[in-house]
């Protein structure tokens, strides 16, 4: 059906924009961030392996799911895969970014409609400085025109509680990039081995029947990235003590 790409820097307004349409769809909302609305349902990345037809899909920082520069993942090369068949089930696709260039080049091309949000001005609400108004311009690459409209923050109140403003939408790769920040540093590598070793909770007698596969097995059913599956492993098999920072250097 259509792409809209939402852009704008970090308070303009993009996710208010996904709300306020929000209240006037009638089909089902799969959203990443969470809406107070009857025909939200939760959108996770998994979901899209087999999402329903004709529906709307809301992807808020979208570049934390399709980032231009993991172009060539499979994240991205599926959700590109899911965007040409939007036509065919029936689906419109609503991503926001703070910048256009963060998305992977494939959304950027199938983007049917551009809208860029500003914020003018300053008023104070609730002990806070907030924008007097967002403006709102929207390219429709297909028809070739562009529109602009205003939308007074007072305006904007009512629909403040149909969301979060301060949700954060995680990465999918947020997990292994911790990986690569910490695996250097013993101390928070040796917490974070011990945190999901503890999570585990796996008992003594498992633990001599242990096996590499099992043990991967037991880790994707316990959402425990793979990285940390050889020291979770030495560490359960007794190979090196937890509570050791020089068990972390080989």
């Amino acid at each position: 059906m259509t792409l809209w790409s939402i852009i704008g820097n970090l308070g303009t307004g993009k996710t208010l924009f996904l709300v306020i349409l929000g209240t006037s769809l009638k089909r089902l909302i799969y959203s990443n961030f969470k809406l107070y609305l009857p025909n939200y349902r939760q959108l996770e990345l998994i979901n899209l392996i087999d999402l329903e037809t004709n529906v709307n899909v809301f992807i808020d920082e979208a570049y934390a799911w399709i980032d231009s520069r993991t172009s060539g993942s499979a994240v991205n090369r599926y959700c590109s895969y899911i965007i040409l068949q939007s036509r065919k089930t029936f689906t419109d696709i609503f991503l926001t970014a703070q910048l256009f260039g963060s998305l992977d080049i494939r959304f950027r091309l199938q983007s049917n409609v551009i809208i860029y949000c500003q914020k003018f001005g300053q008023m104070e609400y609730n002990n806070l400085i907030v924008p007097e108004k967002f403006v709102y311009k929207i390219y429709n690459r297909e028809s070739q025109i562009v529109q602009s409209f205003d939308l007074d923050f007072k305006k904007a109140i009512p629909y403040f509680k149909l969301y979060d403003t301060l949700e954060i939408v995680d990465s999918n790769e947020k997990e292994s990039l911790e990986y690569y920040l910490i695996k250097d540093n013993k101390k928070r590598l040796k917490n974070k081995v011990f945190e999901y070793v503890k999570a585990l909770n796996i008992s003594d007698t498992k633990i001599l029947k242990l096996t590499h596969s099992s043990l991967k097995f037991a880790l994707l059913i316990n959402e425990i990235p793979l990285l940390y599956e050889s020291y979770i492993y030495d560490v359960l098999k007794g190979k090196i003590d937890i509570e050791t920072l020089e068990c972390l250097e080989s």
